[in-house]
C-alpha cells in the first residue's frame, strides 16, 4: 500500500517484465496482497506505474521498480 492524501485522481498499475499488467487500482487506499490475476503469488521483478492528480490540480507520474521475493 502507499500512503496518499488529498488526491482527486489515482491510478496504479503493477506490470511484469513483459509489460503485462498483473494488478491495477483506482483506489488511493488500495492494498496489494501480492497475488497475480491468475491466482498465483507474485515473485520476481515488476514495474509500478502511478498517476495521480492532487486537489490542487498538480499532476504526479511515477515509475518505479519493485522486487517481490
Amino acid at each position: 500500500k502507499i500512503k496518499t492524501k488529498g488526491l482527486d485522481v489515482f491510478y496504479i498499475s503493477i506490470q511484469d517484465q513483459k509489460g503485462t499488467e498483473v494488478f491495477t487500482s483506482n483506489d488511493p487506499y488500495f492494498e496489494w496482497d501480492g497475488m497475480l490475476l491468475d491466482g498465483s503469488k507474485a515473485s520476481g521483478s515488476y514495474v509500478v506505474v502511478i498517476i495521480a492528480e492532487g486537489e490542487d490540480g498538480q499532476l504526479f507520474k511515477e515509475m518505479k521498480a519493485l522486487r517481490v521475493e
